[in-house]
This record gives C-alpha cells, sequence and structure tokens, in this order.
C-alpha cells in the first residue's frame, strides 16, 4: 500500500500532502516504483471513489475520469428532471489589470533546501467586529405581530406623514428615479434548465437584444450565467455582437455574474467561490467586462458570506429583497437602505454597499411602492389569452389618462424616496421569466416613456427625474449623494413573509428538505475539489517532463478538460436557491457518560406538520398536536429481550446501534484511541426511511441533543455560515420553533463556562437551540401538502438516506472563563443606530482545531484508488510520493482551479487559481497548546512543477493586484480567503 507522505507524518488534516485533497490520495498498487510522474497520472486517473471495496482501475483509462464527470451530470440531470408544478409569487467596463513586473521564476529544485525550524505563531485572538447595527441584539426586540399584519403593509400614518413632509421641504434633493427592467430566471424549478431556456429565457435573450436596438434608451439586466452561457452557444455571431455593443454601451448590465444566483443558507463556501469563478471567467473571456454590481433578489434570507464574495471579487454594490418582514419595517422606519455588510470577525469595512429593496418581493406589483394594489395597474404585461390580477387592472396610457397616471407613480416612488435619506430609487420593472414576448416589451416601453417623458418634462409639478436604468447607475448616483452609509453585521435569516390569513410564514423548512440531494452535493463538490487539484498537478508535471512516453497521457489529459468543465457548471447549478434547498417540489434515547462528567441524551422524534403550511419551503408544526413519537410503531414489543440494540467493542472502538426497522438505524461510535479529536468525540452513523407515502405523513424528524450545559435560560448557540463565518443565535422567546431554527452547513455548537458541546455535519440542514441545554438537527421532512410557495406539491419524495454526524465535548480554559465573564460585565447591547463610544469589543466565537479537524474528515474524507501496475508499461511507479513540500497546516487550500485557455475554448492553460483560505480557530476551547502555521517558508514547494510567475489577483481572479516573487511573500489574515494566479 503506497500512502501520502505527509499522511503519516502529521496528523493534521490541513498539512497540504493531506490538504491537497484533504486526505484522499491514497494509492494501492501491486509493486513498487521511482517514477513521480506515473504516479501523479495515474492517481489522477483513477477517480473512483472507494467506499465499500476497491475496484480495479485500468492505467490511463479515460473511462475512471468519465465515471467522475458523469456521476456529477447525472446528478444534475436527475435533480432538475424531476417533475414540479408552479411559482407564486451596467455602465460595465472592461477590466483594466494592473500589469504585472517581468515573471520571477520560482523553480523546484531536487536539491534539498537547508531545513529550518517551522515558525511556531500564537493563536490569534479574533474580536467580534463592531457595526452600527448588530442583527442578533436588535432582531428579539422587534413586534412580530404587529397591527398591519393581515394587510401586509407596514406603510402606516408616520410613513405617509414623514413623506409629506419631505415632499414640502425645498431643500431635499430632487427626487431621482432609476428603474430597472429585469428577468428572474431560475435555471430549475418547476421545469428543468433545459426546458426553461427553449420554452422561455431563449426568447428572452433574443427580445433583449432586438428590443434594446429598437428602443435606444432602455436598459435590462441579466443574472444567471448558466443560460446566457446556453444561448451564446446557440446564437449566430450577429447577435453575440449585437449584446456586446449593448453592454459596452451600458444599456445591458450583467449582474452578479455567478453561474446561477447562489442559496445563502444551504450553500457551502466551496462551491460559492466555484461558481462565480466559473461565471466571472465568462463574463470576462466572452464579455471582455468585470461585473460591478451583484443582484441576489430571490434567496430565503441572506448572510455576509455572499457579500464578503462579492467584496472581494472587486464589486462596488449588490442588491437584497428577500429579508423578514420585521426587518423591513425598521430599516425603513431609519431610513437605511444602504450598509456596508461586516464580517463577524473585527476586520476592515468592505467597500462593498449592500442596498435592501424596501418592500415584499421583486415583483412590479410589489416594487413600485408601498401600496400592491396601486401598482398592480402599472403593470402593463397583456398577453392575449392570459388572465391575472395584474390584467384585470391593465389600463394603457392615454392622453386623458396621462397626468392623474403620472402623478400616482411619482408619488408612490416618491414615497420609496422618503425611506431613504438621498432621495434615490430603484424600482425592478420584471418578474419571474418575463418578456419572454416581445409585446412584453414593447407595451412596458411604450406605457413608461408616456409617463417618464410627461414627468421629466413637468419638473415644476413633480420635481423629479425618472428613466431606465442600471443598479451600477443607482449606486453612482447614492454615493454622489450620500458620503457614508452605516455598517451591520449579523444575517437576515429566519427569513419570514406573511400568510394569506395574516399570520407570519417562517422559511426554516428548506434548510432540511431533500437532505438525500443536500448530501449528494457535499459530496460531488469533495469529488470536483479532488480532480481540480490533481488535474492542475498532474497536467503541468506532464507538460514539464517532455517526455514522449507521457506525450499520449497529455493529450488524453486535455480532452478530459472539457469534463472537468461541465463538472464545474454541473456542480454550479446545484447551488441554484431552488436546488441545493430541494425546493424545486419519537424517541430513541440512549444516555452515555463522557469523561464521567457530563450525560447526554440522544433522542429522536418528529413534529408534526401543520397541513397547507408546512411544506418544501416553509416549517410550521401543529401545534395543537404534541411531538410525534414516530419509533413506536417500529419498535418490537413481544420481545422479552432488548433486540433492537447491537453492542460491539474493540481495542479501537465501541459502537452502539439500536434499530427500528425500516425507519431508523442508528449507530454511535466511541473511540478508544489516545488523539485529540477522536478521544473528545462520538461518531453518529443514522440511516432513515421514511418508506413509501402515504407512511410518516406530515413528520419533520429530528435528532435532539439534551445536555446539562448551562447556555442560557434564554438559549444561545452558534451556527456556521457556508463553512465560513459563524454566527451567534439567541431564543426569541415571542416566538415558536419554526423562527427558532437556522440553517447550517458544517456546525452548531452550545456552550458554558466549562464545556462546549459541537454538532458537526456534512451537508446542509436546520438546527435549533430551543430549550436550555439542547441543542437538535432536522434530519429529513414528509409534508403531504403544498405550502403555496410555488412547487404545488409537498415533499413526499423521500429516499433512505445515510447521516452522518460527529458529536464533540471539549472542554472551555479557565482563562475563557475569567475573560467570558469581564466581557459580558463589559458589553452593552444597542438598538440605536450608532455604538454607544465606551461600548467593549467581544470575543469573535470560533471552533475548536478538533472541530475543524473533524469538519475537514467529513466534508474531504480519504479516498482510496486501486493501481494495476502490470498495465503501466515502461512506466515506473513510486512506492510513495508527496505533492507539496511543507505547506503551512494552518493554510486551507480551497481549491487548484486550471484556467481556460484564452484562445482555445474547454482547452486547459498552464496557469491556476490557487485559491487559500485561513481557519480561525479557537485559542481557548479544548487543546489550545496546538498551533497551526500560516507562514509560507523558503521551503514551501510544489513538488515536480516549476512554478513560472506567482500572482496575486481578485477572489475570482478578474483584476490584477501585484507579482510575488515567492511563495513566502503569500500572507492571509485570520478568517480571510485570496486568490493567486500560479503559471507553472
Amino acid at each position: 500500500m503506497v500512502e501520502n507522505e505527509g499522511f503519516r507524518r502529521t496528523k493534521h488534516i490541513d498539512h497540504f500532502i493531506q490538504e491537497c485533497v484533504d486526505g484522499e490520495v491514497v494509492c494501492l498498487e501491486y509493486k513498487p516504483s521511482t517514477n513521480l510522474e506515473a504516479d501523479l497520472f495515474t492517481c489522477l486517473r483513477q477517480r473512483t471513489t472507494m467506499r465499500a471495496r476497491m475496484p480495479r482501475c485500468r492505467l490511463f483509462s479515460t473511462r475512471i475520469l468519465a465515471i467522475l464527470f458523469l456521476v456529477l451530470a447525472l446528478g444534475a440531470y436527475c435533480y432538475y428532471s424531476a417533475p414540479s408544478s408552479t411559482k407564486t409569487a451596467n455602465s460595465l467596463i472592461s477590466g483594466e489589470d494592473i500589469e504585472p513586473r517581468s515573471p520571477t521564476i520560482i523553480r523546484s529544485t531536487s536539491v534539498r533546501k537547508a531545513q529550518k525550524a517551522p515558525v511556531v505563531e500564537e493563536c490569534p485572538l479574533l474580536k467580534e467586529s463592531a457595526a452600527d447595527i448588530d442583527t442578533v441584539s436588535t432582531y428579539p426586540s422587534f413586534d412580530f405581530q404587529p397591527s398591519w399584519l393581515r394587510t401586509k403593509e407596514f406603510w402606516d400614518k408616520s410613513f405617509e406623514d414623514r413623506y409629506e413632509k419631505y415632499r414640502n421641504d425645498s431643500r431635499r434633493p430632487m427626487l431621482k428615479v432609476i428603474v430597472v427592467p429585469h428577468s428572474h430566471n431560475d435555471p430549475g424549478w418547476l421545469k428543468t434548465f433545459e426546458q426553461y431556456f427553449e420554452i422561455k429565457t431563449k426568447n428572452i435573450l433574443n427580445n433583449v437584444v432586438t428590443k434594446l436596438d429598437q428602443y435606444s434608451n432602455m436598459t435590462f439586466i441579466w443574472t444567471e450565467i448558466s443560460f446566457l452561457n446556453a444561448w451564446w452557444e446557440r446564437s449566430h455571431p450577429i447577435k453575440q455582437k449585437a449584446l456586446k455593443k449593448l453592454i459596452k454601451e451600458g444599456r445591458v448590465e450583467i449582474t452578479a455574474g455567478g453561474w446561477v444566483m447562489p442559496d445563502e443558507a444551504c450553500s457551502h463556501i466551496y462551491s460559492i467561490i466555484d461558481q462565480f469563478i466559473e461565471g466571472h471567467e465568462w463574463v470576462k473571456n466572452n464579455l471582455g467586462i468585470i461585473p460591478k454590481t451583484g443582484w441576489s433578489i430571490d434567496p430565503f434570507g441572506h448572510g455576509p458570506t455572499v457579500p464578503y464574495m462579492l467584496d472581494k471579487s472587486g464589486l462596488e454594490g449588490t442588491i437584497i429583497q428577500r429579508i423578514h418582514y420585521a426587518w423591513k419595517q425598521w430599516l425603513a422606519k431609519r431610513q437605511i437602505e444602504e450598509f456596508h455588510w461586516m464580517p463577524g470577525w473585527s476586520s476592515k469595512k468592505p467597500s462593498l454597499i449592500v442596498h435592501n429593496m424596501p418592500f415584499d418581493i421583486y415583483s412590479i406589483k410589489a416594487s413600485c411602492g408601498p401600496h400592491p394594489s396601486v401598482c398592480l395597474s402599472y403593470d402593463f404585461r397583456k398577453i392575449q389569452g392570459e388572465y391575472s390580477e395584474y390584467t384585470a387592472k391593465h389600463e394603457e396610457i392615454t392622453e386623458q389618462n396621462l397626468y392623474p397616471k403620472s402623478k400616482t407613480l411619482i408619488e408612490e416612488y416618491g414615497r420609496i424616496g422618503s425611506l431613504t435619506p438621498h432621495n434615490v430609487v430603484l424600482v425592478p420593472l420584471g418578474d419571474d421569466f418575463r418578456y419572454e414576448y416581445s409585446a412584453e416589451f414593447d407595451s412596458q416601453y411604450n406605457n413608461y416613456m408616456k409617463m417618464f417623458n410627461y414627468i421629466n418634462d413637468h419638473k415644476d409639478l413633480f420635481n423629479a427625474e425618472v428613466k431606465f436604468g442600471t443598479p451600477r447607475e443607482y449606486f453612482d448616483a447614492v454615493k454622489e449623494r450620500q458620503k457614508s452609509v452605516p455598517t451591520l453585521k449579523g444575517d437576515f435569516f429566519v427569513y419570514s413573509e406573511i400568510f394569506s390569513e395574516g399570520k407570519p410564514a417562517y422559511w426554516s423548512g428548506y434548510y432540511t428538505t431533500r437532505p438525500y440531494i443536500k448530501i449528494l452535493a457535499r459530496q460531488l463538490e469533495h469529488q470536483l475539489r479532488t480532480s481540480e487539484i490533481l488535474f492542475t498537478l498532474v497536467s503541468n508535471h506532464v507538460k514539464q517532463q517532455k517526455n514522449p512516453k507521457l506525450v499520449a497521457s497529455e493529450k488524453r489529459l486535455e480532452k478530459s478538460y472539457e469534463q472537468l468543465i461541465n463538472a464545474r457548471r454541473n456542480l454550479g447549478l446545484f447551488q441554484h436557491h431552488d436546488a441545493i434547498t430541494g425546493t424545486s417540489k419519537a424517541s430513541v434515547m440512549y444516555r452515555k457518560d463522557i469523561k464521567k462528567k457530563h450525560i447526554v441524551d440522544i433522542q429522536f422524534g418528529a413534529y408534526q406538520s401543520a397541513q397547507r403550511h408546512s411544506g418544501a419551503y416553509l416549517f410550521m408544526p401543529d401545534y395543537d398536536a404534541p411531538e410525534k413519537n414516530v419509533l413506536l410503531q417500529y419498535a418490537n414489543w413481544n420481545s422479552l429481550y432488548d433486540d433492537n440494540i447491537i453492542i460491539v467493542s474493540g481495542p479501537i472502538s465501541t459502537e452502539i446501534t439500536t434499530m427500528y426497522m425500516p425507519f431508523l438505524v442508528h449507530t454511535a461510535r466511541i473511540y478508544n484511541v489516545n488523539d485529540e479529536a477522536l478521544s473528545h468525540g462520538v461518531l453518529f452513523e443514522t440511516v432513515v426511511d421514511f418508506e413509501s407515502p402515504p407512511k410518516n405523513r406530515e413528520t419533520e424528524l429530528f435528532m435532539r441533543i439534551q445536555t446539562d450545559i448551562q447556555n442560557g435560560d434564554i438559549p444561545e448557540f452558534y451556527t456556521d455560515q457556508n463553512g465560513f463565518q459563524y454566527q451567534k443565535r439567541v431564543k426569541v422567546t415571542t416566538l415558536g420553533i419554526e423562527a427558532n431554527y437556522y440553517p447550517i452547513t458544517t456546525m452548531a455548537w452550545l456552550q458554558d463556562e466549562d464545556t462546549r458541546l459541537t454538532m458537526i455535519t456534512n451537508h446542509a440542514q436546520g438546527a435549533a437551540s430551543f430549550e436550555p441545554g439542547r441543542i437538535e438537527l432536522m434530519l429529513d421532512r414528509r409534508t403531504l401538502y403544498d405550502d403555496y410557495r410555488g412547487i404545488g406539491e409537498g415533499v413526499v419524495d423521500n429516499r433512505p438516506t445515510v447521516f452522518h454526524n460527529w458529536m464533540l465535548l471539549e472542554s472551555m480554559s479557565p482563562l475563557t472563563r475569567r475573560k467570558r465573564e469581564a466581557s459580558e460585565q463589559q458589553f452593552i447591547y444597542t438598538k440605536e443606530r450608532h455604538f454607544s463610544p465606551d461600548q467593549k469589543e467581544s470575543v469573535y466565537q470560533l471552533p475548536s482545531h478538533a472541530a475543524e479537524y473533524l469538519s475537514k474528515t467529513l466534508n474531504y474524507p480519504v479516498n482510496i484508488y486501486m493501481l494495476d501496475t502490470s498495465e503501466v508499461g515502461e512506466v515506473v511507479v513510486n512506492s510513495h510520493n508527496s505533492f507539496v513540500e511543507q505547506f503551512p497546516t494552518g493554510i486551507h487550500l480551497v481549491t487548484l482551479r486550471t484556467i481556460t485557455d484564452d484562445i482555445l475554448e474547454q482547452f486547459p492553460s498552464s496557469s491556476c487559481y490557487m485559491v487559500l483560505q485561513r481557519p480561525g480557530y479557537s485559542c481557548s476551547v479544548g487543546n489550545t497548546t496546538s498551533t497551526k502555521s500560516s507562514i509560507f517558508s523558503p521551503n514551501t514547494a510544489f513538488k515536480g512543477v516549476n512554478i513560472t510567475d506567482l500572482t496575486s489577483v481578485s477572489l475570482t481572479g478578474l483584476k490584477t493586484y501585484r507579482s510575488l516573487a515567492e511563495m513566502t511573500e503569500i500572507e492571509l489574515e485570520p478568517m480571510e480567503v485570496k486568490t493567486y494566479k500560479v503559471q507553472f
């Protein structure tokens, strides 16, 4: 057996040998050899994951790599092909890169450099960021049952009085309105990607090119690059040229530029970055521009991760939509519709400005002003045979109604303007898959231009300027009038809007819906990441060897690159906000005394779903029914023995398996080894099979961990955000369990002065801490009825699913307890717009070393491949090999992503993006003596490949910052993510 040298040398998951594929490259062979290139190449070609057994892999066969990519494609295809039902509702410039210096040659050498003692770094203690608005402290103060809940309109007399006051204030800047035509295109929701493209999207993009050429002052924006790529590949060069001309003129703006508009609750950091890189590279290569603004109007709640990524990618502003109705009112009262979104830890203020759309949703009905009944009459779409609420109020603009219609419209716009200090208004004009008919372009344009011209020609009456425009123009106008905006930290989960009967509708169900899909997506991410790293190392090593024996292998690798691109794009589609979310259609208890100190109860139970209120998107338990004992019907009451419990004990581990067949099989594995992580952790494997419907209908299955940890009478706990940041959560006592569930993608923990308990997961799911000492994870959901949020059906397609979780119990250091006590005395929560001058900072809570390690083992498990050396021929195979030397253990390699050639489409270049992350670790939980270096030493090098240039670039690579002389110049602050362009 040949295993990674680094895997034997260190147990840390972050060591680059293991980090290169996070412990995935373990090759089995039949006879030793000493040839590096064969090892690298054959390890890449064997991309079949070894789970239960290890099949033979033919050397240099393209079938193995193809299998991986086919699995990726099949996963996406199977998901998007699923039948479903119905949804409710640039001033762009070419990127002028900084010219790098003449490339400095950085070479690997066979001569060993002088070995130096590793640099020991102190654990960096991160502080929480300071911000004008802290969502955690502000959110519990809201009135969640306001008097306007039934009408769904927060606009009351106080808002109207302020509007009237501003309208009569001659000192206030003139109202400036920018109307943004748009079409929200979901790449898979009620129909498949291809069906949507053929029926809707293709026509929309064709109309954009044709109608904007006809109407010289109309604008449009486009976000979903996956659809734009499909259109581009099928379009005549004349149409392509016409689109590029519109972009150059600033009349079409590419917003965000990701492959999709990603979900922000269930997606993982790798996949978010990867789909942004894929989209941004496509935009730069095909359109020659760099996106400047974001457009994220449909994800069901928003967090700080995507704004962080956009800021690091060089964007200047972004727009969000779906946040809690109480947040909408709170921000509107304070005239805060723009803010800088701070990360959780103390860091430099981002330059990106975030704009919150003030009303319910992005449709015309909900965006022209605070009164939907008024806005409905300003949707001029009229298609023969189409009947809806807006067609019922359709009224063409004529000479007779021009004045009253213009007056009413500008008054609605003015009401939006009164929600800001700058009086600049952005108004979306569109909805889902709008403008697929050229008649809609004509109707919307002609009617609006009549009113725009009338308003602009009568400034003495209206004191306003209104035009078609783009988000870039909006942010430019805001910056001219408002020199500073407040800062905000935290997030906008849980998102809630309002049921038709006037009750809050909390969108916390999708955190867990269809866990099979969520687990599959994370596994595909792991396999793609491994393929990216191996492909980059192997292909460049083979090129640089100039070995005639490897020419054929090099050609096969080049052909395989197209499959790698397809895999990237399929994984990108999975991150769409109706894909990874699963929204496109009790109790077993045992006790285990850990360390003879803390009692932990593991329970399984279920909430009874509230019919027609709980579904794919929403979670709403039936409060008239108690929690369901879902295991009762599967218990063996006729047996005199506990034959549903199996205990297996050995020198390495002890397993306790409890079976309630076929519904649930739960195994807890305790390791009897002297290891920092394993000795404090319990590995859970839970197999859940809901069986065929109607069995287990209206069931929201959870795993609940009850401890004696004192995390507050009003419980507090912490959740990760996209596997990147971490957020404190405090129970809102005035709300039910559905509003106190939060998304996690890698872990959640609760703690007191003595102990921290961390639950680690390998996929997205919902988590809550509704009672003191308790943390629960939602496992799976079956709801027979639709929740009336679009897909027109319940969730009954549950599949047998295997869940893996680590439960980690660690001690807090005595120093931490003293500091926390002092911090709690000093920390002052504020509901004001600005901090008190004497407010003290708090420590930013981070996972322990052990938690981060176990999370990596779940997300990037060891892969084992079979190597049949009898088929190698003349190529000699090494007995072992490491891919890099002395890579800092405190740096996580997010990806090593080969860049597509500038000239030859779908052909690999000799460059790659090296995306690095420096994860933060707690300095006060568990083993606080171990440290991980983040310093690149002179001995850090790729083995077997020569680097000719190393350049610092923006996160998605579109902006060039500076050339580096050597890898020792690479520096990352704690929690930071950076990208470097590597030329081999």
